[in-house]
């Protein structure tokens, strides 16, 4: 896959998780609401890590 495919998957998959947080949350869910959380926040990470990478590519002007 490449770099653009991967960044889409991982906004999609953050936008579900969210939706999902706040079904959770609704529900009073507690134990899926800490699950869904902390995907969440990986999720984030990953994102963050895969946008740092791409600054690191690009050449300096």
């Amino acid at each position: 896959m490449s770099d653009e495919t991967l960044i889409w998957t991982r906004w999609l998959r953050l936008a579900v998780l969210a939706v999902l947080i706040v079904i959770a949350l609704i529900q009073e869910l507690w134990i899926i609401l800490v699950v869904f959380a902390v995907l969440f926040v990986l999720t984030i990470v990953q994102l963050r890590q895969v946008y740092r990478s791409k600054n690191k590519q690009r050449p300096a002007q």
